[in-house]
């Protein structure tokens, strides 16, 4: 299992689903639903396998980051 930093210190590393899925604590039927619908990480297929690159995986948690209000400077 990689976490957020090691996904960022290795970009160009590849990881079959049973890794990403670890990686981003999520199931492998998530990620095969988020491929369907268009909604997961970005991925690639090499003949029927599917693969992610660690960069992408790092940018789709990233874009997921939500700062709360009182974080924000507001009152």
């Amino acid at each position: 299992m990689m976490n957020l930093n090691e996904l960022k210190q290795n970009p160009e590393r590849i990881l079959n689903q049973v890794e990403t899925a670890e990686s981003i604590d999520k199931s492998r039927a998530w990620l095969e639903r988020a491929r369907w619908a268009k909604t997961g990480p970005i991925y690639f297929k090499v003949g029927k396998s599917v693969y992610y690159r660690a960069g992408d995986l790092a940018d789709f948690i990233e874009a997921g980051r939500v700062t709360p209000a009182n974080l924000q400077g507001g009152a």
